[in-house]
């Protein structure tokens, strides 16, 4: 059961602290969900606007006066406005009233924390969060939402995407402009000899002129001698039925010329963006052989390090030292120390290793035979097995030595210890590795952090600086091309005003219906601005619903802040799989997209398809979990799954299914700590996870709040994709605003939408030529799939782990899909702008594995 309780922000007008004049409510409600004690709800205040929380009992009466509990069982009675002309009752926190900007000043949008509300006797929990944006701020918010819903709908081929060959959005072409001038042609000559109807009325003229009607004798038998009587007039009127049609179309036009307008100056604008922030790149990164070595991730890193020497060194013993358990006085038994450098496991055994060295000494030079230690008193050492190799230990205590003959019937020595009373690291790849860095760090500082690029850096640096260009050269061509349009719609407009000016000062009234007579057959004026018209009203998939649903969204005024987030974040994740990686939306997805930002319906579906890499996506707004768990999005990708059959052909043997689901924070300045909190409490308690099963992330608004850095890539303050602390690239958050000073983040979802595919994609391989039989692998960067320019090679390593290299011709970005050499898992090398994976501090072409997390 619903609380019945509304909670909206609102914008209030006083004239007095007795008079409301005006009282504006938001146009989404607040979202309300139910707890164990009662009701939650997040609201978000900026103390720069001054919007106000409000409460509105829906249904049932009101029970009683709602208020606040404070600390000591106190209460605090709220304040009941009611709004002007209406019988609504919003009822705000009661606090002083400011003579100078004629408000009540209210501590509940100025502060962040939470309230006990209590209303019809039920316990509300008021959890409020404060921002500071200011008003230009939120109305940019606002406008690029508005912007980026009409976008998206007028061209779902938009350049949002920034590929590098992309065509000039087809709603801001020649061609369009074209059908503009053909309408306004068209109502020019109709302004210039408008149809008409003859309208008898009644007025005043000279007494020879007159037509009488029975007021003339009247008047006449009054006043004989008047100069005037009333008499029967006929009037030219322009009000006919095609007319108020055609007015009709002119408001229309107009409105969509208006918007048209809007679109392209915030296209250019975009553009032009775009081109500063690739400028700014490429002279800051372009030319450069040097880098900027992040010390917060190098400490990291060293940290990290120190804690897994650590561990390895609490593994060993625990493994290893099997206390003072010998008793036996068997004289092939001996108590002594060695140091004894691992190699490989011998055989398939977990505890039995080859010994390289014994106290320092290569044995098999020395001794023509090789050395295998068997640590028979040890422990489980399955899960350390891989880490021992490659260790020189020095331990201490009971052993036996042996000669032995292996299965092909050469000799070999074997250290049994039967007991092992100390043991110490003498070195290990992780204690040269942490040596090392400890030693390079106080170089590192002494030269100011800066440190010479690898080749491989330096390699990633040059592609991306040509990625870079390739996309100068886009936005400055698009640019180009959107200059006609931006010089065209402002003297289009002045016509359009003058034509609509025409039909309201011969007061035509409106008809949406076009009339069924033979004006629109018979005259060829009428004809083609009806025609135009409908061209025009259809453009890119526009009907006369949806231009009345986005003419309802451009009206929309206050909004809940949180609520408009959710609504942005749902365009940019369309505009990422449409757009970017190319999956096709079903026929209907404009209302269904427009329904999901006006009205208040769950489990909204999207059907996505992208049939050449037999991939399909539903995306879900506000779907209800199996748990009843509301998340704001959740993404099925379904995928086929693949085998070869008898003959060595690769088949298709069924479907899989793998789930990410993401939640919009709206956020101001917050710390690091309070978005692992959220993250911690989706993934876990709220269970958006399904027990493990599903990848969880936030979006949030918060920028530059990850002090505890671990990736010194561009995203590296901003984002966490789950790379490091275990988390498996399983939960994370990113970064993701349209306002001015935060740049471009729609780079942010883009590259976890590409970590996502790049986890479920299939890269068949061909046994006979290292070309890949077929795949369906999409390039990050530019959303390439084509197998023309998209190709896929089998390059194994030296050592003959699996590697793939994909590289794309139309971005030039090179991907590399290896194995991690520990636990096997695949790692994807994305160069140094689309990498998501944990790098090096000193090297970031160095992935580090998001899986065992091993360095090296």
């Amino acid at each position: 059961m619903m609380l019945p309780v509304e909670i909206r922000y609102l914008n209030i007008v006083w004239s007095d602290p007795e008079t409301v004049i005006k009282l504006e409510t938001s146009y989404h409600p607040l979202k309300l969900e139910s707890i164990a004690d009662g009701w939650w709800v997040e609201t978000t205040t900026f103390p720069k606007v001054h919007h106000y929380i409000g409460v509105c009992i829906n249904e049932g009466g009101l029970i009683h006066t709602p208020y606040f509990l404070l600390a000591g069982g106190q209460k605090e009675v709220l304040m009941p406005l009611k709004v002007p002309g209406t019988d609504t009752v919003w009822w705000i926190q009661n606090g002083e009233w400011d003579e100078g900007s004629k408000r009540y000043l209210c501590e509940l949008y100025r502060t962040t924390g939470r309230v006990d509300l209590i209303v019809q006797n039920q316990r509300l929990i008021i959890e409020n969060n404060t921002s500071s944006f200011s008003v230009t701020e939120l109305e940019y918010y606002l406008a690029d939402f508005k912007n980026s819903l009409w976008m998206l709908i007028l061209d779902n081929n938009s350049v949002a995407k920034a590929g590098v060959l992309k065509e000039t959005p087809n709603i801001f072409s020649q061609d369009v402009l074209h059908l503009f001038h053909g309408f306004i042609d068209s109502v020019e000559k109709i302004v210039q000899l408008p149809g008409m109807i003859l309208s008898e009325i009644q007025g005043k003229l000279p007494k020879r002129s007159v037509k009488p009607v029975p007021r003339t004798f009247r008047e006449y038998a009054i006043r004989p001698n008047q100069r005037q009587l009333t008499s029967r007039k006929f009037e030219e009127s322009f009000d006919t039925s095609e007319n108020r049609f055609i007015h009709y179309t002119v408001k229309r036009v107009l409105y969509l010329l208006r918007s048209l307008g809007r679109l392209s100056l915030a296209q250019n604008e975009y553009f032009h963006r775009r081109v500063i922030q690739e400028k700014d790149w490429i002279a800051e990164f372009g030319d450069k052989n040097t880098k900027k070595v992040d010390s917060k991730v190098y400490d990291n890193e060293i940290v990290k390090l120190a804690t897994d020497f650590k561990t390895f060194e609490n593994e060993i013993s625990t493994r290893l030292i099997s206390g003072s358990q010998y008793q036996s006085d068997s004289t092939r038994r001996e108590h002594g120390t060695y140091k004894v450098m691992l190699g490989g496991l011998y055989g398939h055994s977990t505890s039995r290793f080859f010994v390289e060295k014994l106290d320092g000494e290569n044995f098999r030079q020395k001794y023509k035979h090789y050395l295998v230690i068997d640590f028979l008193s040890a422990k489980d050492l399955s899960t350390i097995q891989t880490s021992l190799q490659n260790t020189e230990l020095e331990i201490t205590g009971w052993y036996e030595k042996a000669k032995k003959k292996n299965g092909s019937g050469s000799l070999y020595f074997e250290l049994n210890y039967l007991e092992v009373s100390s043991i110490s690291i003498v070195t290990h790849p992780l204690k040269v590795e942490l040596d090392r860095l400890k030693k390079g760090r106080g170089v590192l500082e002494l030269k100011g952090w800066i440190a010479p690029l690898t080749r491989d850096e330096l390699r990633d640096l040059s592609v991306e600086t040509e990625m870079a260009s390739k996309r100068i050269n886009l936005y400055e061509t698009l640019n180009q091309e959107l200059s006609g349009f931006l010089i065209a719609t402002p003297k289009l407009q002045r016509r359009l005003q003058k034509l609509a000016l025409f039909f309201k000062a011969n007061k035509v009234k409106v008809r949406e219906t076009c009339p069924n007579t033979m004006v629109f057959i018979q005259n060829p004026s009428y004809a083609g601005a009806k025609s135009h018209f409908k061209r025009i009203s259809s453009l890119n998939g526009l009907d006369e619903s949806i231009l009345n649903s986005l003419m309802l969204i451009d009206d929309i005024g206050l909004v809940n802040v949180a609520n408009l987030y959710e609504k942005w974040c749902l365009l940019q994740i369309i505009k990422v799989l449409n757009q970017v990686y190319r999956f096709e939306i079903t026929s209907g997805w404009q209302s269904t997209l427009i329904n999901a930002v006006l009205e208040g319906d769950k489990d909204i579906e999207f059907q996505l398809l992208a049939p050449n890499r037999q991939q399909r996506i539903v995306l879900t707004y506000e779907k209800t979990l199996a748990s009843g768990k509301r998340p704001d999005f959740v993404i099925d990708l379904f995928f086929k799954s693949y085998s070869k059959d008898s003959k060595g052909i690769w088949i298709i043997d069924g479907e899989q299914n793998k789930r990410l689901v993401l939640d919009a924070k709206f956020r101001g300045n917050v710390r690091e700590t309070d978005i692992d909190n959220l993250v911690s409490e989706l993934y876990t308690t709220k269970n958006y996870s399904e027990d493990e099963n599903n990848q969880v992330f936030i979006i949030h608004s918060s920028q530059n709040n990850i002090e505890n850095r671990t990736s010194p890539l561009s995203w590296g303050t901003q984002c966490d994709y789950g790379q490091s602390n275990d988390a498996h690239h399983r939960y994370g958050s990113i970064f993701l605003s349209p306002t001015l000073k935060h740049g471009i983040t729609f780079e942010h979802m883009q590259r976890l939408m590409g970590m996502f595919l790049q986890r479920n994609n299939a890269l068949l391989q061909n046994e006979e030529s290292s070309l890949t039989y077929w795949h369906n692998a999409v390039c990050i960067g530019c959303g390439n799939e084509s197998h023309e320019t998209l190709i896929a090679e089998y390059e194994p390593t030296k050592a003959g782990s699996a590697r793939w290299v994909i590289s794309c011709s139309v971005c030039s970005l090179r991907i590399i899909k290896t194995i991690c050499y520990h636990c096997k898992s695949d790692l994807y090398k994305n160069g140094y702008k689309w990498t998501y994976h944990r790098t090096r501090a000193e090297q970031t072409s160095n992935v580090v594995c998001p899986e065992c997390e091993k360095f090296l």
